[in-house]
């Protein structure tokens, strides 16, 4: 692959020159590539899969592009707003950590979560559970003002002694979800 700039020749071109070489404008430039070749074995049931998922991420980024926080991303990003939203489907939040070291099973307690995501965390929700299983409280998350991947939880009523399961979820603009588990002695 070469990335050619300011080429008189190569100016307005694009697609397949010959089946030997493909030719693509970008914001950086032309790219010359090798005509891709397809593999004489039928697809995989992984490839399948992926296929239909990448087609999944076509569609919601073709409604999503639109999007105030993908225009911003592809204004300074030298990206387009369908190719961000796109890898923003395919990229799920990340939670990085659940700190329940302040929580102590009584009413103004702390849970705070350290949730990241390529493009926005927009939700973290949070539930605590009892050792028998059943949900003591729960509920939305605030972020932090300091820091926008740090979200807070102040319990609002006070626990049961014993073993909790602390459950969080965090949910980017893409609607994709990741949920992490803490334990605790209260």
């Amino acid at each position: 692959m070469a990335i050619v700039r300011g080429n008189l020749l190569l100016s307005g071109v694009s697609g397949a020159i010959g089946r030997q070489v493909v030719v693509r404008q970008t914001r950086n430039g032309v790219v010359l590539a090798h005509f891709p070749s397809r593999s004489s074995k039928p697809p995989s049931e992984a490839q399948l899969q992926a296929r239909a998922r990448f087609g999944e991420a076509v569609t919601y980024a073709k409604s999503a592009a639109g999007r105030e926080e993908y225009q911003d991303l592809a204004a300074v990003g030298g990206t387009s707003a369908f190719a961000i939203a796109r890898r923003d489907f395919l990229t799920p939040p990340k939670v990085q950590d659940v700190d329940v070291a302040r929580y102590r099973g009584l009413r103004g307690d702390v849970i705070e979560v350290r949730a990241t995501d390529d493009v926005k965390v927009v939700a973290v929700t949070v539930r605590i559970l009892a050792a028998d299983g059943n949900v003591v409280e729960g509920g939305e998350m605030v972020r932090s003002e300091q820091d926008a991947a740090q979200w807070i939880y102040e319990a609002g009523v006070d626990a049961p002694a014993g073993h909790m399961l602390v459950e969080v979820v965090a949910e980017d603009l893409a609607g994709n979800r990741t949920s992490a588990t803490r334990s605790r002695e209260v």
